[in-house]
């Protein structure tokens, strides 16, 4: 199993159960998350973010206020 299977198994759990009780109301809030995957690291990484914060509704609703944390996982290798 890959690390990325792992992830979309471990954030599929919730729904799952979720399903097999008929309701989600009993679940915790979950912060809202994106998560893309960009080309290369260089104009891509910018295009991607700004398309990210667009399927967040936006990020002034999110960030005003508060103290925030953008975590870039930087993998692969190097042109």
């Amino acid at each position: 199993m890959t690390r990325r299977e792992w992830l979309a198994l471990v954030a599929a759990t919730p729904l799952l159960r979720a399903a097999q009780t008929g309701t989600a109301a009993s679940a915790a809030p979950a912060a809202p998350v994106v998560i893309g995957k960009a080309g290369s690291y260089d104009d891509g990484v910018t295009a991607k973010l700004a398309a990210m914060f667009d399927q967040l509704g936006g990020i002034e609703k999110l960030v005003k206020n508060k103290t925030v944390t953008i975590k870039l996982n930087l993998t692969g290798t190097p042109i």
